[in-house]
């Protein structure tokens, strides 16, 4: 069994140089720091953030997770560990996704910290880990460096770190020597992190997780009966879901409905909004979720955490952000637990692993505009129902208890 590498040299005059700039800039960074809070909805929970979570046990290893996707991977980090003996808490950022962890019901958790020394202290004071496990990425220097300080072991998991990634981190490569283990998803994350300068023996490529506990048989019908009623579906007709999208994405996704519906004229499309605080990008008429059970040919999911319900009952699927270069799409991961297939845009480099494995396995398509997503669209709804089903179901099996692995290997060090 390999042992764990010694730690890095901690970068002294570095870290004291950000702490500085934080110090010489503090009211300028509170302020983009609230405005950045609201943007990304994490405005509850202030006095907890700042001092530590209140009602959360010294845990083992403390989870960490900043949007949905990966929040719901926390959550199947969380579970793993503990099936293994762990002791762990799940931390994200966003109120809603706290809500998600929180309406599970069977984990500890509590609100991320800011990047903030204080912030920071508060957090190790109150939870207390051995361990700090950050899902696909930490901006929390300090929380790293104080980390390092105290000798509490971190963790960056099911991290893709794309060119982007690098070409970010390389403005501060110190900042990567705070992180003790890498768990990537493929070859070239590991590769840009060794050109970095982080140690390869700090790094294993584990490929990317699927961050989700399968439906019970139960559980899957009653969602498919629930879904079924609420968007008035009848027996056989193909129901697109376009998950976490954007305005101009929207746009486009609505002109190849429009070519897609003249040949399968009762195809239905729902779309998720990446961001709920903003008016679709949809010109056509359309009902929202909230408004209850439609027949409209275009649905708006309004609320927040039932995308992956939704799925159960979708024929085709789309990668949100996928037409979007500054963002590299979003997880195809719900689609996937689901058996549904997807369309995906030219820019992925976010979920280059996944779509590799996708694409191999016949459930993925890529497009380029609203023409070929009509048409892959068409193609995919076509193909037999049960072969994606299975495809899927093997993808899934052989990315299970990859973080049961990553703890169970450091305990046999």
């Amino acid at each position: 069994m390999t042992r764990e590498p010694a730690p890095n040299p901690f970068p002294a005059l570095a870290y004291l140089g950000y702490g500085l700039f934080h110090v010489a800039l503090a009211p300028l960074l509170a302020l983009q720091g609230i405005r950045r809070a609201k943007r990304r909805q994490y405005t509850r929970g202030w006095r907890e953030r700042l001092l530590g979570p209140a009602r959360v046990s010294p845990v083992e290893v403390a989870v960490l997770s900043v949007a949905l996707g990966e929040t719901r991977t926390a959550i199947r980090v969380a579970r793993e560990l503990r099936s293994v003996g762990a002791t762990t808490a799940v931390f994200p950022l966003e109120d809603g996704c706290l809500d998600l962890v929180r309406k599970e019901g069977d984990l500890p958790s509590g609100s991320s910290p800011f990047n903030s020394p204080l912030s920071a202290m508060g957090f190790l004071r109150r939870v207390r880990p051995k361990e700090v496990w950050f899902v696909e990425w930490a901006d929390q220097t300090h929380l790293l460096a104080l980390c390092r300080l105290r000798g509490i072991r971190t963790r960056i998991v099911n991290a893709y770190f794309t060119e982007r990634d690098a070409q970010r981190a390389a403005r501060h490569p110190w900042r990567l020597s705070l992180v003790d283990r890498w768990s990537v998803q493929n070859e070239g994350a590991r590769d840009r992190l060794v050109a970095l300068g982080v140690g390869p023996d700090r790094i294993a490529v584990r490929g990317p997780s699927i961050g989700l506990t399968p439906y019970s048989t139960d559980a899957l019908e009653a969602l498919r009966r629930k879904w079924r009623e609420l968007l008035r579906l009848d027996a056989g007709q193909t129901l697109l879901v376009a998950g976490s999208t954007y305005a101009d994405e929207e746009r486009l996704l609505e002109d190849a409905f429009e070519i897609w519906r003249k040949t399968r004229p009762g195809a239905r499309l729902l779309v998720a909004p990446r961001h709920l605080d903003r008016a679709p990008g949809l010109t056509s008429p359309f009902a929202r979720r909230s408004e209850g059970p439609t027949h409209a040919p275009i649905v708006v999911l309004d609320t927040l955490g039932e995308l992956r319900e939704v799925y159960t009952v979708a024929s085709v699927a789309h990668l949100g952000g996928s037409f979007d270069h500054g963002v590299g799409g979003h997880t195809p991961v719900e689609a996937l637990a689901a058996g549904v297939p997807v369309t995906h845009g030219p820019c992925f480099h976010q979920q280059e692993s996944w779509i590799e494995r996708l694409r191999a396995a016949g459930l993925a398509l890529q497009t380029t505009d609203a023409t070929t997503l009509a048409e892959a669209w068409e193609r995919l709804a076509s193909g037999d129902e049960a072969s994606y089903q299975a495809s899927a179901e093997r993808l899934v099996a052989n990315q299970s208890n990859v973080f049961a692995d990553e703890w169970t290997g450091k305990l046999g060090s």
